[in-house]
């Protein structure tokens, strides 16, 4: 009897862990690169201003569309860069740029901090921003953000901003 009780046990716990320790959305997160080239920062700064628009990025959409690329290839980045400089060489066999801007309706946002959630043929670019000025005026401007990552082979992106 014991015995019979026992195993009754033990199923229901192996059923119990199989419906939720498995799931083929498993959810990680993916931090970008901290090592990045002070060249590949500069540039990007240079190219895609906190304040400001970009003459360089998003030459062909309008400043207020929201886009966001995922870019895995030196020609793929090439095709994106409408700048006068020569960009930066980024290893693309081992990295992914998220490059992107959205539409605020003040100015003056930021982004603090950035992750992807990935959820195995679709990921999401969580961008956490604040207002750097006490006081924006109420105009629509692009807020541009970019971030290089550990390879990403999915182009599905959602992207959402957290104020």
């Amino acid at each position: 009897m014991k015995t019979r009780r026992l195993l009754g046990l033990l199923t229901l716990l192996l059923l119990a862990v199989g419906f939720t320790g498995c799931s083929d959305d498993e959810l990680s997160t993916i931090q970008p690169m901290s090592n990045i080239d002070d060249e590949i920062i500069t540039f990007f700064e240079n190219e895609l201003p906190a304040m400001g628009t970009s003459s360089s990025f998003f030459t062909d959409v309008a400043r207020d569309s929201e886009i966001c690329y995922v870019v895995n290839d030196d020609k793929d980045f090439q095709h994106l860069y409408k700048g006068k400089f020569t960009p930066p060489t980024i290893d693309f066999k081992h990295s992914t740029l998220i490059i992107g801007q959205c539409q605020m309706t003040e100015g003056g946002y930021l982004v603090k901090r950035q992750f992807v959630e990935n959820r195995g043929d679709k990921i999401t670019l969580n961008l956490h921003i604040y207002q750097s000025l006490d006081y924006a005026p109420q105009v629509i401007t692009p807020l541009y953000y970019w971030g290089l990552y550990p390879k990403i082979l999915t182009n599905n992106i959602t992207v959402n901003i957290i104020k």
